[in-house]
């Protein structure tokens, strides 16, 4: 008999549960991973191609390039941003060096569940705070805070329910939060958003503060599939992460893709305007067609059917018509889907199956 893990690992459930598997060999309309609409830009694309010459050669540990053109790009000091395989791996890599087990950490009640799977992992305590009809309560995330409290998640725009909180909402929050908790400023959508009253983040971290902002090329960037995401944070988190995180971790494909993706401002311009039509024309259509969906600033609307029976009918609808969404049953919505906004062809191709289901 193999041995046992350990025990507060046993019975549990992994990022990816029955609830919320999407089967997506084959499909033709992929709608369910919130992935950019248009892929990786054409720069991105050579750089990635040229990169693939020195596949040979290990990338570079510390990926000097990739982190001087962030700090470029949004005037950042580049020897505190750690990169990692996706702001996924950043979760995790902050989870194992400032929580063990019985600590707690807070998270929205709809936040995104791999910050539930990570602490899990390390044997930490979520604790999950009730939101106000999909959006996030910062009042009540402060009342949660214990002794115990190590840490607080929170995504900015949220995933899965779109939901975005105000820079002056966030400083108020950083005002009344303990100073020696960490606090997790999960931005992956940051990119589609140009609203004066939005904060990447960026301006919370401080020299010495508490604030770790979490960014990704995996949405706007359409890079995915190389698995690249990067924080900033202060000089002592920093250089707790490079403590844990892997070496070589980011590949050198990735690393170029990513320089080259973050200097084409018109393809981020171009993705970020079709973006906003589509999102609108999406959340119009699912009024239209009775359904209750909520606020999104991202690239995503999530929406309420009128039953779990509905939305699992539509889900299998979509699916025959070689689209696929989000089930929410792993969230506990299972009565809502959400739905990536993806090319024009692609939403004309959703709205066509949208008229042909039946909704009584």
């Amino acid at each position: 008999m193999p041995p046992k893990p350990l025990s507060f690992l046993q019975g549990m459930e992994g990022y990816i549960t029955p609830q919320n598997k999407v089967d997506d060999d084959g499909f033709k309309y992929r709608l369910c991973y919130n992935e950019g609409a248009y892929g990786p830009s054409v720069r991105a694309l050579e750089a990635a191609k040229a990169a693939l010459a020195q596949s040979h050669r290990y990338p570079d540990i510390n990926y000097t390039d990739l982190r001087k053109a962030i700090a470029s790009k949004y005037t950042l000091d580049a020897s505190r941003i750690v990169c990692g395989v996706g702001s996924d791996e950043l979760i995790t890599v902050l989870v194992n060096g400032y929580v063990k087990e019985g600590d707690e950490v807070i998270i929205s009640k709809y936040g995104f569940s791999l910050y539930e799977v990570a602490t899990k992992l390390v044997g930490g305590k979520p604790v999950f705070v009730p939101e106000n009809d999909l959006r996030m309560d910062l009042n009540a995330m402060l009342k949660a805070v214990t002794k115990k409290t190590r840490m607080v998640f929170i995504a900015n725009p949220n995933n899965p329910t779109g939901d975005c909180i105000t820079r002056s909402d966030i400083n108020a929050f950083l005002r009344e939060l303990p100073p020696d908790i960490l606090f997790v400023y999960d931005s992956a959508y940051a990119e589609y958003i140009d609203d004066e009253d939005y904060s990447d983040g960026f301006e919370f971290v401080g020299e010495e503060g508490r604030v770790v902002v979490l960014r990704t090329f995996s949405k706007i960037y359409g890079l995915g599939g190389l698995r690249v995401g990067y924080s900033y944070a202060s000089r002592a988190v920093t250089e707790c992460m490079n403590i844990v995180r892997k070496p070589f971790n980011v590949s050198q494909v990735g690393q170029a893709a990513a320089i080259a993706a973050l200097g084409d401002d018109d393809f981020v311009k171009k993705s970020r305007t079709h973006n906003v039509i589509w999102r609108e024309n999406l959340f119009n259509a699912l009024i239209e067609f009775g359904t209750r969906p909520y606020d999104s600033k991202g690239n995503f609307v999530l929406t309420r059917f009128k039953s779990s029976e509905q939305a699992a009918s539509m889900f299998a609808h979509l699916k025959s018509n070689s689209i696929l969404v989000r089930p929410m049953a792993g969230y506990g919505l299972p009565d809502c889907l959400r739905f990536t906004v993806g090319q024009e062809q692609e939403m004309l191709a959703l709205f066509a199956a949208f008229k042909n289901f039946n909704w009584n």
